[in-house]
């Protein structure tokens, strides 16, 4: 499930569950917007804030392209001729990210 930060009802409602549930909101009322985007999942627990946290370095080192590295990741990846297949979405991070690849990766 996704809600916009603009959904007010929606936040009401999710923040009437969670608390029936004995949750506490820890949310941040004005992010950085810069900051890796932690702020569109629900962290029940440390075990699951870390799950998301490796998730996003994995991604970070493989998939997010950087100016400073001439438009490659930290870890360089291979360039794929279009003769290799279709190019693919690859969800990472729960879905939040993507990295695409051609199909026959």
């Amino acid at each position: 499930m996704s809600v916009s930060r603009r959904d007010f009802i929606a936040q009401l409602a999710i923040a009437a569950g969670a608390t029936a549930l004995g949750c506490r909101d820890t949310s941040d009322p004005d992010p950085d917007p810069e900051t890796p985007g932690i702020d569109h999942v629900i962290v029940v627990n440390a075990a699951g804030l870390h799950r998301v946290l490796t998730d996003y370095v994995m991604y970070y080192l493989r998939s997010r392209t950087h100016l400073s590295l001439g438009k490659d990741t930290p870890s360089p990846r291979p360039v794929r001729p279009p003769s290799s297949g279709r190019i693919v979405a690859i969800p990472e991070v729960g879905g939040l990210h993507h990295r695409y690849d051609r199909s026959g990766a």
